[in-house]
C-alpha cells in the first residue's frame, strides 16, 4: 500500500497543528512513511500512562512483511520507521 503525496499531505494536515508548509518526502523514505502511517495507531502504553513508549514492534514487523513481501532490505525500512517513531515520541506532549 503506497500513499500518494496528496494523501500524505492530507494526513499531516489533519493532525492537530498540521504543517505550516508543504513537506517533501524523499523517494527513499516513502516506504518507511507508508509503513509508519499504516501502524500509527499501534502505540504501546505502559499501565496508567498517557504517554506511549513506542510502537508495537510485532505489528510493525508483521505489517512490513505484508506490505513488502519481496523486499530484501525490509529491516532497513523498519529501522527508518524507528527513527520516525523516535521523532514522534519526542513531539508527544509530556504529561
Amino acid at each position: 500500500m503506497n500513499f500518494t503525496e496528496e494523501q500524505i499531505k492530507e494526513e499531516l494536515a489533519q493532525e492537530e497543528g498540521g504543517p505550516d508548509k508543504d513537506c517533501e518526502i524523499w523517494p527513499e523514505h516513502v516506504e518507511a512513511l507508508d509503513l509508519f502511517l499504516s501502524v500509527q495507531r499501534r502505540w504501546v502504553y505502559p499501565a496508567m500512562s498517557s504517554r506511549p513508549v513506542g510502537l508495537d514492534p510485532a505489528w510493525v514487523t508483521l505489517k512490513a512483511e505484508l506490505m513488502f513481501p519481496e523486499k530484501q532490505n525490509r529491516l532497513e525500512v523498519i529501522n527508518q520507521v524507528e527513527l520516525i517513531e523516535r521523532g514522534a515520541l519526542g513531539a508527544w506532549p509530556k504529561s
